[in-house]
Parts: C-alpha cells; sequence; structure tokens
C-alpha cells in the first residue's frame, strides 16, 4: 500500500488509543526496511527512486522482509512492552494494521522472514481500489466520535 494509505490507519489507531505519535510511527515503520533495498541498488539519492516507489519494481528484490516479518513485530513489541507498556496498544495495532494492509495488496510480502513464504493479495499498488480504500480510510478518521 501506499505510505498515506498507512498514515491515515496510524490517525485512526491514534484518535482510538489517544496516541497518535506511536500510532503513526507503527503504522509507517515496517517501510523502511524498502530504504535498504533502493540503497542497495543505488536508486536511493537518485530520481530512479520515484519510478521504484511509484511503479513497485520488483527487479529490485524483496522489498519487504525484515520489518515486514511477523517475529520483528513479536520481538520489538516485546522490548516497548517492557520498556514503555503503555505504548504496546498504539504500537500493536500500527504494525499489525500495516501488515494486513500490506497482506492485502498485490505486491509480495513475506511474513515469516527469514522463511522464504511469500503471498500477494488482491489489490493493486497505486490502482483505483486502492485509492478508493484510501479515500473510506479518510472519511473513517473525520467521521469517527
Amino acid at each position: 500500500m501506499i505510505w498515506p494509505t498507512h498514515f491515515m490507519l496510524g490517525l485512526i489507531i491514534g484518535r482510538i488509543t489517544g496516541n497518535y505519535p506511536v500510532a503513526i510511527i507503527a503504522s509507517l515503520f515496517p517501510d523502511l526496511d524498502h530504504l535498504w533495498v533502493y540503497y542497495k541498488h543505488s536508486v536511493l539519492f537518485n530520481r530512479e527512486l520515484f519510478k521504484t516507489m511509484y511503479y513497485e519494481k520488483d527487479d529490485l528484490g524483496e522489498q519487504r522482509n525484515y520489518l515486514h516479518s511477523i517475529f520483528t513485530l513479536v520481538i520489538l513489541s516485546l522490548v516497548l512492552w517492557y520498556f514503555y507498556p503503555r505504548w504496546i496498544m498504539p504500537f500493536v495495532l500500527g504494525y499489525v494494521g500495516h501488515l494486513f494492509f500490506d497482506f492485502l495488496d498485490m505486491s509480495e510480502l513475506m511474513p515469516f522472514y527469514p522463511f522464504r513464504f511469500k503471498t500477494k493479495g488482491f489489490i493493486g499498488y497505486l490502482s483505483k481500489a486502492e485509492l478508493l480504500f484510501f479515500a473510506v480510510l479518510v472519511g473513517v478518521f473525520f467521521f469517527m466520535p
């Protein structure tokens, strides 16, 4: 999914839990592993980055691995629970929501990385369906009590 969709998820969870910063960070955090792949393929600091981001080039290899893993979610949640237990709910909801949204789109996801099980969803990247999904999230946020 595109980052604005993950951001809207963070806003919704932030409104529900009362902790916007943690919810937004958790809903965006897993996509940091894209940056490593962009750096490794020398597109991070040039104009190819935007083509790569907006067309989800699969030829760059596995972009959703370490941080898109359920194992990483569990480890980070345990660490956070130990040090900041009041942040655990917005963090877990944001992170799980991010993984669920990525599970829905057609780009490959490895939810059990380092195991090579891959999955693809049914919503096309930057498709009308994804933009409609984003619009629904915006509506949910603005009409929530």
